[in-house]
């Protein structure tokens, strides 16, 4: 199968996409907050065992470049459409519009039912199929374990993967929202040393990771001299995965971090945050934390952001 449309070429794609279209699973997995946690190797397994079986998978290049990938399974009177993907740097082109248009013609049967599941949680894409000319049919509804089932505990080594990529959903989130509470994301390697010394923590419900964080000894060289204490302990690099905000588990995460570090005899936690507005200041009031020092801190790459240091004493746990 292979074809042109509006100067976008198509093909069907091998066993040997698989690699890739895995590596682009793991992207839109992150994109879209999805609780699956299997690694791309898991990935390209099961993309294998699904171009080998029921399912079909077309890939759309523009220039010579992969733009977007789509898998479909098609049925006596359906197709269902499980993944259409349009890589990062290529978004917002109408390349997942033409990717459409495409399939319904000329690649899907006429006078069939189209369907496609969308998360609840992920306004964009539910746009997008909305603004394509899909119709809400049905909602799944679902009762999530509760709260006792919620623990907070070192993330393991097979867990670093899923919890970076949380961390780098909610920076792009915070940052839509112009919430500049991180000016350029953690690097992995900074959060694989965490990760090496225990210092990664997930709030779990259940099985799965709703919630990461940091919690770091050491103070920071921007506080050092309003800090008396060097053996200090701090929150970093809270985030909440897509599918389990509005919930208030990040400031249950808050909550039961400071809990841990004071069971471990650590009389007070810092952490500090970007002000704009309020917003962040506010929600860490929130869970317990008092202002006490404010400043604008110069960053290398030469911008200079309104910071708050923030204290929570071991009594107010």
């Amino acid at each position: 199968m292979f074809g042109v449309v509006d100067r976008m070429t198509y093909r069907q794609a091998t066993i040997e996409d698989s690699a890739r279209l895995a590596e682009f699973n793991r992207q839109l997995i992150e994109d879209e907050g999805h609780r699956n946690r299997m690694t791309v190797p898991e990935l390209e397994r099961r993309m294998r065992e699904w171009l080998a079986a029921e399912y079909t998978g077309i890939v759309f290049e523009d220039g010579g470049e992969v733009v977007a990938y789509a898998l479909f399974r098609e049925r006596t009177g359906e197709i269902y459409l499980r993944q259409l993907f349009v890589v990062r740097h290529r978004r917002r082109q109408g390349i997942g519009r033409r990717a459409v248009q495409t399939l319904r013609s000329p690649i899907w049967a006429k006078g069939k039912r189209l369907t496609v599941e969308v998360l609840a949680t992920n306004q964009d894409a539910l746009a997008f199929w909305r603004a394509v000319g899909y119709a809400d049919y049905s909602i799944t509804l679902e009762f999530l374990p509760q709260q006792s089932s919620l623990v907070l505990r070192p993330l393991a080594s097979s867990e670093a993967d899923f919890g970076y990529a949380i961390y780098l959903e909610a920076f792009r989130w915070l940052n839509d929202q112009g919430i500049r509470q991180w000016l350029v994301p953690q690097r992995r390697d900074i959060f694989d040393s965490r990760q090496s010394r225990g210092e990664n923590h997930g709030l779990f419900m259940g099985e799965d990771l709703a919630v990461v964080l940091s919690l770091v000894q050491g103070t920071p060289a921007e506080w050092a001299d309003v800090i008396p204490e060097r053996e200090t302990w701090w929150l970093h690099n809270l985030a909440t995965a897509q599918n389990f905000r509005g919930r208030r588990l990040g400031e249950l995460a808050v909550k039961m971090a400071c809990e841990h570090l004071v069971k471990a005899g650590v009389n007070a936690v810092y952490l500090d945050c970007v002000d704009v507005a309020g917003f962040l200041p506010t929600f860490y009031e929130r869970s317990g934390f008092a202002k006490i020092g404010e400043r604008s801190i110069a960053y290398p790459s030469g911008n200079s952001f309104p910071m708050v240091l923030m204290r929570r004493e071991s009594n107010r746990v």
